[in-house]
């Protein structure tokens, strides 16, 4: 009630609308309202620290401030159609409060709406982050320097560590460039996989060409892999030797090998760390693709979540909703998801998509 009415007063001095000011208070007034109900030693205020124990005690930070001092919601939540797809309710809102077991996409920071989710909470995290290297998302997100940048990462990278769930997965999208330095700072178990986006070319490039993005995936203990979900076609050379004795290298063991022979399982190969599917450029692309800088294919989205899925009520977080493709990749396979986003032209093209 107290961060309400400074929140009004403000508003009122300023001259800007109140829900511009109320996100950036917010935190610190109704984190240090509950810390004082439960009891904490606030003569040392550290906000982050008592927001930590907050959380472990479940209480969010929005659900101090539900109502304000008239009673009435203070974060209004607007319904977005319903998907006959899904069982998952979509809501669309300013700002996010404990999750409900509804999925939604939210306008805000990705930084502020992780710090706002439950430890070990979400079975698969997906983070399509900028890469730095200037594209145009409607802010300069993309236009950090590179130390800079890289410590914007550490921030959202430790909330996801946080939240994700000990057999969960977290991926990340990057070039290898940069995910060099950040993988190198991570603790958790990684495996570093390859996008091979296998048709696109830059005809006035007189250097290497890029051709692939970089994956992490990343996990704590044990990881979860679904094997037969995402098998992937043989190759005619091996389909052809199907049945044939293997030869053996010529080595220190080959004397005392055993024969083998090709085989091939009903339902294809084992997937690669190499993951070959087209990018959204050119004709190939031009039925999905939409109007994003770095939107992500389908296939490919689909492709890891079905790779780490347990079951129907685990949650998938997107920090990064940018396009909306994992969100739509949710919706296909009746998955549960938050997503966040800080550009609101992104939130619409997200919306739109799901109601199409």
């Amino acid at each position: 009630k107290i961060a309400v009415s400074v929140e009004k007063s403000v508003s009122e001095f300023v001259g800007i609308p109140m829900k511009n000011v109320f996100r950036s208070t917010v935190r610190y007034f109704s984190s240090a309202a509950v810390a004082l109900e439960k009891g904490f030693d606030t003569t040392k205020w550290d906000s982050n620290e008592y927001i930590k124990k907050i959380r472990t005690d479940n209480v969010t930070i929005d659900a101090a401030l539900k109502e304000d001092v008239n009673g009435n919601n203070a974060i209004p939540h607007k319904p977005s159609e319903p998907n006959e797809t899904t069982n998952h309710d979509s809501e669309w809102s300013d700002d996010i409060a404990e999750s409900t077991g509804k999925s939604g996409v939210y306008h805000m920071d990705c930084i502020e709406g992780l710090q706002l989710l439950k430890s070990d909470s979400s079975q698969i995290i997906i983070c399509d982050p900028p890469y730095n290297i200037r594209k145009d998302f409607g802010n300069n997100s993309d236009k950090q320097g590179f130390q800079e940048y890289l410590n914007w990462c550490s921030m959202w990278l430790t909330e996801c560590l946080r939240i994700l769930k000990p057999n969960g997965t977290l991926y990340i999208y990057g070039f290898s460039e940069t995910l060099a330095y950040m993988r190198v700072k991570l603790t958790c178990n990684v495996r570093w996989l390859v996008w091979h986006y296998t048709n696109r070319s830059e005809p006035r490039s007189r250097f290497w060409t890029h051709a692939h993005e970089s994956i992490l995936c990343c996990w704590k203990d044990k990881h979860h892999f679904n094997l037969n979900e995402i098998r992937e076609p043989y190759t005619q050379a091996y389909l052809r030797n199907v049945g044939r004795v293997r030869t053996n290298t010529k080595g220190r063991f080959s004397s005392q090998s055993k024969k083998t022979f090709f085989k091939a399982h009903l339902n294809g190969a084992r997937p690669k760390d190499v993951i070959k599917i087209p990018c959204l450029n050119g004709r190939l692309g031009q039925k999905e693709r939409v109007n994003h800088p770095t939107q992500k294919p389908l296939e490919l989205c689909l492709k890891l979540l079905k790779a780490s899925k347990q079951n129907e009520t685990d949650l998938v977080v997107i920090p990064f909703a940018g396009s909306g493709s994992e969100i739509i990749s949710c919706r296909m396979l009746n998955l549960p998801y938050i997503g966040f986003e800080i550009n609101l032209d992104y939130i619409n093209l997200v919306k739109d998509r799901l109601q199409r």
